[in-house]
């Protein structure tokens, strides 16, 4: 990868611009869409069944393109492979300007998902191999906070944009970010060397698409009568892929990395378990904020905001620091702080007073933004740089699936507990029973996160 292994700082500079534009604008337009969604359903007239494939056609896009995407950039090269997601997810976002139906907007997201995840696989690792390993903390921080800035800019702006220039224009706008990142990566990223290649491996790659896309899918609808028969098929596709991967000579996903190397793992596994016990606390609160509360979805949102602000504050200063401290000790004091500020949501009333709500909001976001730096720091530091792209592309993974999982819990139990009763004041008292066995099952999940970090074993 010494193409791009310059260590002039203002060509590092100039690549952690590239790769912070790109978790800006990506995530921005992502958390812009679901404002959106109402408007594209009244203009294209759309049921709520096909409205809502808007939103997941795009994740499950991300998610099953992901790892094997980040194994083709460790083969091909990453600045190839970040370079033509770039122009695949700008050429497909400008192209939603134009659709005047369903199934070409739901192909051009799918594009977009296949664009991000390429992008997703392999920005991070090729940032921290211009930066010397002493830095590695502080520049994956600076990302991470982009990224919540923008999921914090995300509806807000969005929102202003429809009001004033219709729901096209949030996809327009990925014209110029898309050309401000295009350009300086044509211009000053040197592609890599010609080096042996390996094979890619098709075969464990339709495995694992579709093993994931099932098991992503299933668990969804896990609540419909077809949810567990299609995660079934998913668990039994993801075995014939660990079988494929164990006997192929260039595995997509080396298994033997899973079993020797602790720290990997265990750092990943608290990913997933990070993002399955906090992903659908928003979901829980925006329908008690509006539903229990009679806020208004802006002022809802006003208060969901703080959440991602200081996740947008606190995430550079802890990879910073994660340079500094052995990245465990910080990450597992953020899924601690996490814990508690998943306690105080548990003790919520239909009468809490919603300062209370943001200071739960405000706990949850500094825990978050302890672990996420440090942790994914603690995941690149654990495998040689050959391998960084499948390492981001993993994490993402762990990502995808556990924000997954997290709405499968809270959907299941809302469910079980409300059955087809509608949302309304007159039934808070069941939907705030549903909210607190959900966030006893993510306390749950919080102490298992938190005894994984702690044995993960040192960083250095």
């Amino acid at each position: 990868m010494s193409g791009i292994l310059l260590g002039v700082e203002g060509t590092r500079k100039t690549v952690l611009l590239i790769v912070a534009l790109s978790s800006f604008v990506i995530p921005f337009i992502t958390s812009a869409v679901n404002i959106a969604l109402p408007a594209i359903g009244r203009e294209l007239k759309l049921s709520a069944l096909l409205l809502s494939w808007v939103a997941t056609s795009y994740l499950l896009s991300v998610a099953v393109f992901l790892l094997p995407l980040g194994r083709v950039g460790d083969i091909l090269g990453r600045r190839r492979i970040f370079l033509l997601g770039m122009i695949i997810f700008t050429i497909a976002s400008t192209s939603i300007f134009w659709v005047q139906s369903i199934f070409p907007l739901l192909f051009l997201r799918v594009l977009q998902g296949v664009g991000s995840a390429m992008v997703f696989a392999t920005g991070i690792a090729i940032l921290i191999s211009v930066y010397p390993e002493r830095r590695r903390g502080e520049v994956i921080g600076l990302i991470i906070g982009a990224t919540y800035t923008a999921l914090a800019l995300g509806p807000g702006l969005g929102g202003i944009l429809i009001h004033h220039l219709g729901w096209r224009s949030i996809f327009i706008i990925s014209l110029p970010f898309g050309l401000a990142i295009i350009l300086p990566t044509l211009l000053f990223l040197q592609p890599e060397p010609k080096i042996k290649r390996d094979r890619f491996d098709l075969i464990g790659a339709i495995f694992y698409g579709i093993g994931l896309f099932l098991i992503i899918y299933g668990f969804s609808v896990i609540k419909e009568g077809y949810g567990l028969p299609l995660l079934l098929v998913g668990l039994l596709f993801l075995l014939f892929f660990i079988l494929q991967e164990r006997r192929t000579r260039t595995p997509i996903l080396d298994f033997g990395l899973l079993l020797t190397n602790r720290l990997f793992t265990l750092s990943n596994l608290t990913a997933l378990i990070m993002y399955s016990a906090t992903f659908a606390t928003s979901f829980l609160l925006s329908l008690y904020l509006q539903f229990l509360r009679g806020l208004s979805p802006q002022s809802a949102g006003f208060i969901l905001l703080s959440r991602r602000a200081v996740q947008a504050l606190f995430s550079p200063k802890a990879g910073s620091l994660s340079d500094r401290i052995e990245p465990r000790i910080i990450a597992s004091v953020g899924m601690g702080i996490t814990s508690i500020g998943l306690l105080l949501l548990n003790s919520l009333s239909q009468d809490s007073p919603l300062l209370m709500v943001i200071v739960a909001l405000v706990i949850l976001g500094i825990g978050f933004a302890l672990f996420s730096s440090p942790n994914t720091s603690a995941i690149m530091g654990s495998i040689p740089a050959q391998n960084y792209g499948i390492a981001a592309a993993m994490n993402g993974t762990m990502r995808v699936i556990g924000q997954t999982i997290s709405m499968g819990i809270a959907t299941l139990i809302i469910a079980s507990i409300m059955g087809n009763l509608q949302l309304r004041a007159q039934t808070g008292g069941l939907f705030l029973k549903s909210t607190k066995i959900t966030i006893i099952v993510f306390l749950i999940l919080s102490g298992a996160g938190l005894i994984a970090s702690i044995l993960r074993g040192r960083v250095r």
